[in-house]
């Protein structure tokens, strides 16, 4: 009976270190992770149901693990108080709750950034515009001294051919009072000629 029931106590106790062993092995101590998406969980002192209640954890807060055992884990939360809460509620991705959390605090950055690129947009369309503005104003004024030009090109070629004319005009007429004289002076000196023969 006495040898039996030392068998049986170390058969247990086997049993226990090789239970601890593996929750040993399957324990990567420091390892941060979350509480998961439930409103609170409650942390208890052991790793059964049957261990005290130490407190509450909210969902989304930070921990720290410390070590699996069964269907609990050992976690240390951010105000440093160290309990077991059921496996089922650890996570290691971040709660929905501070992911939207996250999200809306992109949400409001890009929001602001929409607000500031819409800003710059309607100055630049404001600047678009007024250079628009002047670009035409410069196209007319353009225009304007194109058609200057124009007029003022017309209007020394048209003196150009005036003063040709006139040029022309001058020198025929030059040239007809030459004749004219050269006509009159040839008829002057035949009438000269023809009196001082009679004389």
């Amino acid at each position: 009976m006495m040898l039996r029931t030392i068998f049986i106590l170390l058969l247990s106790c086997a049993s226990v270190f090789s239970i601890a062993q593996t929750a040993s092995n399957n324990t990567q101590q420091g390892e941060s992770g979350f509480v998961s998406n439930e409103l609170f969980i409650y942390m208890r002192a052991g790793p059964t149901p049957n261990f005290r209640l130490v407190g509450t954890i909210t969902a989304g807060e930070p921990v720290r693990m410390l070590q699996r055992e069964g269907d609990y884990v050992e976690v240390i939360d951010s105000r440093q108080r160290t309990g077991w809460i059921e496996r089922e509620f650890y996570t290691q991705s971040p709660s929905l709750q501070s992911q939207v959390s996250e999200l809306s605090s992109n949400l409001d950055l890009l929001q602001s950034t929409r607000l500031r690129l819409e800003a710059e947009n309607k100055t630049l369309s404001q600047d678009l515009n007024a250079v628009q503005t002047q670009a035409k104003q410069l196209n007319r004024d353009l225009t304007e001294q194109l058609e200057q030009v124009s007029v003022i090109k017309q209007e020394a070629e048209q003196r150009d051919k005036m003063s040709q004319v006139q040029w022309l005009t001058r020198g025929a007429i030059i040239a007809l009072v030459s004749i004219l004289l050269g006509f009159m002076l040839g008829a002057f000196a035949r009438r000269n000629r023809s009196r001082n023969s009679l004389m």
